[in-house]
């Protein structure tokens, strides 16, 4: 069972009440539901939603920032990161919340991990330290793309473009060195980071692509530089879906009006 919408994350930290309001936001600009999916690692069946203390608490935050989209809840059992990917495969947008240092956890994230390298739809990363609202406090930050010199890089475009002309702001690339300190070709490692996080600061939000699939060595540096730039982004950074999964932008508004335009933004100081 799938959902067209837009589907965020949804567990007990505090942290992931980030990405739920941006996440209604988000919805609410496309006027389109919102899906809030809990993933427990438990032997039952679809629950009741309705009665999880988590859901609940998502829910609110939800409607106190989009109180007219229409918002669906459900609990899932089985692995997270899967659960999510499977949940999500018709959706407009997978959105994920960062983990907060003092967020309780014995196990390590391995969700993150999954999705950054198998996402079936656009996905968005919202940091738990995010403040503000991503529609009802329009923001006059630009989009930010990083761009890499690889074929990804028209499909990150592609993504990037789109947003920053629907929130009605500039649209920023940042480029690779073309040559490292010892005269090899390509960028010093972590300077894309770098330069993503520098630009970023006085950013609303990040478009990169993921690893690639083609070499395991630099799909493994690739995983290790987005979680790096996860940890550290001081906004949301998004990820356009992996090869196989691209969607047109004639494909992903079939049948309904595209998102209406933000209205006019106004500075925000974060």
């Amino acid at each position: 069972m799938s959902s067209e919408g837009v589907v965020v994350g949804v567990d007990g930290t505090l942290g992931v009440l980030a990405a739920v309001s941006w996440a209604a936001a988000e919805a609410d600009r496309r006027r389109v539901p919102l899906h809030l999916v809990e993933v427990r690692p438990a032997t039952t069946g679809i629950t009741d939603a309705r009665g999880a203390p988590t859901l609940r608490r998502a829910r609110a935050v939800a409607s106190a920032v989009a109180p007219t989209i229409a918002i669906h809840a459900v609990s899932l059992v089985g692995a997270t990161g899967p659960t999510l990917r499977a949940r999500a495969r018709d959706a407009e947008l997978l959105v994920l919340g960062c983990r907060r240092p003092t967020d309780p956890s014995s196990e390590p994230d391995r969700t993150t991990r999954f999705l950054l390298a198998r996402a079936a739809c656009p996905t968005a990363f919202v940091p738990a330290r995010w403040a503000g609202s991503w529609a009802s406090t329009p923001s006059a930050r630009p989009v930010v793309v990083g761009l890499a010199g690889t074929p990804d890089d028209r499909v990150v475009h592609d993504l990037a473009a789109r947003t920053a002309r629907h929130l009605g702001v500039d649209l920023i690339s940042v480029r690779p060195r073309s040559r490292r300190p010892d005269g090899q070709d390509g960028a010093p490692a972590g300077a894309a980071v770098a330069a993503l996080l520098d630009v970023g600061r006085r950013a609303q939000l990040i478009v990169v692509a993921g690893p690639t699939p083609l070499d395991h060595n630099l799909r493994d540096g690739r995983l290790v530089e987005l979680e790096e730039l996860l940890r550290r982004s001081p906004c949301a950074v998004a990820l356009p879906p992996g090869p196989g999964a691209y969607r047109s932008p004639a494909d992903q508004y079939a049948g309904r009006a595209a998102p209406r335009p933000a209205r006019q933004p106004v500075p925000t100081r974060r």
